[in-house]
C-alpha cells in the first residue's frame, strides 16, 4: 500500500494514528508529492490494510 492522500491539508495534520490500537502512522512527504503541492500524506506499515472490514485513522489537526 501506498501513501494515502488528503487532498488540501498539507501543514494541517498534527498527528495520525488507528483508532483500534493507538498506534502512530507517519505523517510524510512521498518523493512524487511534487505533482500534489497542496496534499498531506499518510502511509500505513505494510503492504495490507491493518483490517480486512474497516480500518479508521483518527487526524489530529493543527490549530489555525
Amino acid at each position: 500500500m501506498g501513501p494515502i492522500s488528503f487532498e488540501g491539508m498539507k501543514g494541517k495534520i498534527k498527528r495520525a494514528r488507528l483508532l483500534a490500537d493507538g498506534s502512530e502512522i507517519k505523517v510524510e512527504t512521498p518523493w512524487m508529492a511534487y505533482e500534489y503541492p497542496d496534499d498531506a500524506f499518510i502511509t500505513l506499515a505494510g503492504a495490507e490494510l491493518p483490517d480486512d472490514i474497516d480500518t479508521v485513522i483518527e487526524l489530529e489537526l493543527a490549530a489555525d
